[in-house]
């Protein structure tokens, strides 16, 4: 009987976009960190996301991506990865996409590898802000005094 050994998260960022460059680097733009503020609601919101994981079965493998809106939408999303070495972690970036959210409240995240069990990996607060102004450094229209 073999004992089925689920691959663990190492990195998982939301952010805006992720690119990988042709050096197999990549670029991760716009980081949220635990709160996401709209200007107006509802708001449409560009997300994709930086996923690193180890260890990694040989072969091809299904990733789910499921993210639960606050108003109980869900869009789910599935990676196929096609695992040739396994002596490092694995890096999945998802596509960029966007979400339509309609109140405030958590948006969760969880993932599954092929035919297992969702688990969350993160969760994140929309927060309606109609004060919210653009701004070039932080929450001040003035740079930072420590330049």
């Amino acid at each position: 009987m073999s004992v089925r050994v689920e691959p663990q998260i190492k990195t998982f960022l939301v952010a805006e976009d992720v690119r990988q460059e042709k050096s197999n680097k990549y670029i991760v733009i716009g980081i949220f960190s635990g709160m996401i503020k709209v200007k107006d609601m509802p708001a449409r919101i560009p997300l994709a996301f930086f996923m690193e994981f180890y260890p990694v079965p040989l072969g091809q493998r299904n990733i789910w991506l499921r993210v639960t809106l606050p108003q109980g939408d869900q869009v789910e999303m599935n990676v196929l990865a096609n695992v040739k070495d396994n002596s490092r972690a694995m890096v999945i970036p998802s596509p960029r996409f966007e979400v339509h959210i309609e109140q405030e409240g958590d948006l969760k995240i969880d993932v599954r590898f092929d035919d297992g069990e969702y688990f969350a990996v993160d969760n994140v607060q929309i927060s309606h802000d109609p004060e919210l102004t653009p701004h070039l450094f932080g929450n001040k229209l003035d740079a930072p005094h420590d330049l």
